[in-house]
């Protein structure tokens, strides 16, 4: 927020709260991820897991037809937001495996898609 929020012009509603989360850094990120394992695409709301854990939510997923695999953005805590991150998206009560990727998802015309 940092691009469009000025904290140095003088005091505004939430400019305290936006400060304290400059300072400290953000507690959660959007990651981009991509279905491992075959399975239907993911939703928004979805559930995400990692460890036995769930540390996030699926914002958005679709099916992508040039990755021929489901892909999504989800919100997790920082310290899962790492390109190349095992995680699981819960779908219709089941797990699915899922890796976080670099954004933006998409397949590089001079690189095979790989599964």
């Amino acid at each position: 927020m940092g691009f469009f929020v000025a904290l140095e012009k003088g005091e505004f509603i939430g400019r305290s709260v936006l400060a304290e989360q400059k300072a400290k850094g953000p507690t959660r990120k959007c990651v981009a991820f991509k279905m491992t394992d075959r399975s239907a695409p993911p939703r928004p709301h979805y559930p995400i897991w990692r460890g036995g854990e769930r540390v996030g939510e699926a914002t958005s997923g679709t099916q992508s037809p040039s990755l021929n695999a489901g892909i999504g953005l989800g919100y997790v805590p920082t310290n899962h937001a790492s390109p190349g991150t095992k995680i699981e998206i819960e779908m219709r009560g089941k797990r699915a495996a899922a890796e976080i990727v670099p954004k933006p998802i998409y397949r590089s015309p001079n690189k095979p898609v790989s599964l």
